[in-house]
């Protein structure tokens, strides 16, 4: 009788020795072909991806790369061979659309080239990402065959009309294939809404521009192609649904996290449930009464009328139900417009408990009569009549949207009403006009991810640049709930920090809490340090902050300076580079999101100025939750949350500086409490070893 161990021990050698050919000659290839040199810190990233690949089972693999290491040609290096010989798919999953665009341009193109592998590839988004023709049509008013689902569609800008009717000539040209993120200007969130989708709204093989449909076009090659490159929301958003129903089955796949450091906010967001109680059943009666009327009155259309009734029936009953509960909220906390309530340690007054558990079954009782409604439509959506088929598609629409509003309804009270306590970091705003928002966020994603992801990935690597505090990996573990068995590995930059960049720290700021000396004093320090003739890269701690800075500046500056919210991030970096290419100078002022996932080697950044250390802002409630469960159990909310997390975002926005061995600039923090806290020495420790100097303004 055979024995099965040594069966396994067998294979587990040959599978090894034959990874590690193929590895070694796919590096020697691209090696010979692009004229790159062997980089032994990318040498040891192959090295270690293949050993956990090839282990079996494969061995989750946590891998710190920093700046210059190569990381993305080291994973497809060992991994795109790898999956081929093993039968599975590759998924590249990045936070930023910046990453994916050279994933897909550049990085596995060059790296097919260059060994002769030739996989096939496939960029894939959500669908929110994409326009949707139907939805442009009815807001530019062309599309008469539409209900106006909810009584009296938004009134259009000047400018949002002008923008929709330039999206509509580029999609119709070709020009622009549909994607937000290739649009050259910024378009707010609520133009975006009103023309795109959701996978409740959208019409797929019922819709009228189907075959022409951008999303759908991205998705045509995900069952067959090698390797797929998509975003962190992406995957989340598959996970919550069971995996595998648009991505491939976690089994079925090799996964690597890239820009790693970013997941856990990510899963949180993508876990985290809102509703409103402003609700009018009003529009959603008209719509629902409209839809009913426009079906063809024939006998197969009578039980989908009825359900449509049923439905209104209950969303009236349900907005009673709404009402009363906003009428609770209102008495127990009295709160002004805008003004924010956080429950203490997210548990919940007994007399909002008790609404809630009331509320929830009413809710429940809508999507019970919702799934009726829409499996009544599946069942009768085959259809050859012309007149049929366009009287479903607006149901579905409809149907769509009410299903994505009571499924708001049932995530938020469901979450609400979960026991555990602080589970939750739960709290609610009193909207401008009337009615509350109500929030929740999961304070520990650990385990979901854990049980939706980690256990399940046929293969599994997490990487980036920023993921430990000095080699110490523990938080990052913890927050994502990475099995115990996980591999850590750091791979130091090639860079001499030292030699290449010098960290300048400010020690005369004021307080950074006091927003109106330290805007002045950050205008007045710009004012001082800013180059002209300098690519310089400013990243600010709020929007807030940015405006205000950029209002006190002399006129001279304005016109230098490419600010987010008023330009994409895609323009803002073309007309970047665009400048600097022309010998000129240039001012980014960014947020958060340009701290990470900005890649502007040599004169593109010779000046990093950080206006604030990246502290959580102190009243976010989600921190404070937490804060409050680390109190509870005797912690200090500040030495084991609060600073590690700015210390993770500090690594992140100084390493916008070097970004190749060339690379030369100056990092400037304009807040002096990086020189004057007892903390100093902590965060200094943690970044790139720069040199350090201590400075002030030159006064005038």
């Amino acid at each position: 009788m055979n024995n099965p161990g040594s069966a396994n021990a067998a294979l587990e050698v040959n599978s090894k020795s034959a990874a590690q050919t193929s590895i070694q000659h796919t590096y020697s290839r691209l090696l010979e072909s692009s004229g790159y040199r062997a980089r032994s810190g990318q040498k040891r990233m192959i090295a270690e991806i293949a050993k956990a690949m090839t282990h079996l089972p494969t061995l989750p693999l946590v891998i710190e790369a920093g700046t210059g290491t190569g990381k993305t040609f080291a994973y497809l290096t060992a991994l795109l061979p790898l999956a081929r010989q093993l039968d599975k798919q590759l998924v590249i999953s990045t936070a930023t659309a910046a990453l994916q665009d050279q994933l897909v341009g550049k990085d596995v193109p060059q790296v097919a080239a260059a060994t002769g592998l030739h996989p096939s590839f496939a960029l894939v988004k959500g669908r929110q990402r994409y326009l949707c023709r139907q939805n442009l049509d009815r807001s530019l008013g062309r599309d008469s065959a539409q209900v106006d689902y909810f009584g009296g569609a938004r009134t259009l800008t000047r400018y949002s009309l002008e923008t929709f009717r330039q999206l509509d000539r580029a999609v119709a040209d070709g020009s622009w294939d549909g994607d937000r993120d290739h649009w050259p200007e910024q378009i707010p969130d609520n133009d975006w809404g009103m023309i795109t989708s959701d996978r409740r709204s959208c019409g797929a093989a019922r819709c009228q521009w189907f075959s022409d449909c951008a999303f759908y076009a991205a998705r045509a090659d995900i069952e067959t192609a090698d390797c797929l490159i998509v975003n962190h929301d992406l995957v989340l958003a598959d996970a919550v649904l069971g995996g595998g129903v648009i991505l491939p089955a976690p089994e079925n796949a090799f996964w690597v996290f890239d820009e790693a450091h970013v997941f856990q906010e990510r899963a949180r967001q993508h876990l985290s449930r809102y509703m409103s109680t402003r609700f009018d059943p009003i529009e959603s009666q008209a719509a629902l009464d409209a839809c009913a009327a426009g079906l063809p009155q024939e006998s197969e259309t009578r039980a989908l009328q009825r359900c449509l009734h049923e439905l209104r029936d209950g969303l009236i009953d349900a907005a009673q139900g709404i009402q009363v509960f906003d009428e609770i909220l209102a008495a127990e906390f009295g709160l002004q417009s805008g003004a924010l309530h956080r429950f203490r340690e997210g548990i919940l007054p007994e007399p909002i408990a008790a609404s809630v558990k009331v509320l929830l079954p009413q809710v429940e009782r809508v999507t019970s009569k919702l799934k009726g409604a829409t499996d009544e439509l599946e069942r009768i959506s085959a259809t050859d009549n012309r007149d049929l088929a366009v009287a479903l598609q607006n149901t579905a629409v409809v149907l769509g949207n009410i299903a994505a509003r009571t499924d708001s309804w049932s995530g938020l009270l469901e979450s609400w009403n979960a026991s555990g306590g602080n589970t939750f970091a739960r709290w609610i705003k009193r909207h401008r006009s009337d009615g509350h928002d109500l929030y929740a966020a999961p304070i520990d994603v650990s385990a979901e991810l854990h049980n939706m992801m980690w256990e399940r990935a046929g293969g599994l690597v997490l990487t980036s640049a920023t993921m430990s505090i000095g080699g110490d990996f523990s938080l990052f573990q913890a927050s994502l709930g990475l099995p115990p068995e996980t591999t850590f590995e750091t791979i130091e930059s090639p860079f001499d920090y030292a030699r290449q960049g010098a960290l300048d720290i400010y020690t005369d700021a004021p307080d950074a809490r006091n927003d109106e000396e330290f805007d002045s004093y950050l205008a007045t320090a710009l004012a001082q340090i800013l180059d002209p003739a300098e690519g310089t890269l400013v990243l600010f701690g709020s929007i807030r902050q940015q405006e205000s800075v950029r209002e006190k500046l002399d006129s001279i500056w304005i016109d230098r300076i490419l600010m987010q919210g008023v330009l994409s991030r895609q323009e803002i970096l073309q007309r970047h580079r665009e400048r600097i290419d022309r010998g000129e100078g240039s001012i980014i002022f960014g947020l958060k999101s340009f701290s990470e996932g900005v890649d502007l080697k040599g004169s593109y950044c010779s000046h990093l100025i950080i206006t604030r250390i990246p502290f959580a802002v102190p009243d976010d409630p989600v921190e404070a939750t937490i804060s409050e469960r680390i109190k509870a159990r005797g912690g200090d909310p500040f030495r084991e949350l609060a600073l590690p997390s700015a210390a993770m975002r500090l690594i992140q926005a100084t390493g916008r500086l070097i970004r190749s061995d060339q690379d030369e600039g100056r990092v400037s923090v304009l807040d002096s409490r990086l020189a004057r806290r007892n903390y100093s020495a902590y965060l200094i420790a943690a970044l790139p070893p720069f040199r350090v100097s201590h400075t002030k303004l030159v006064k005038e």
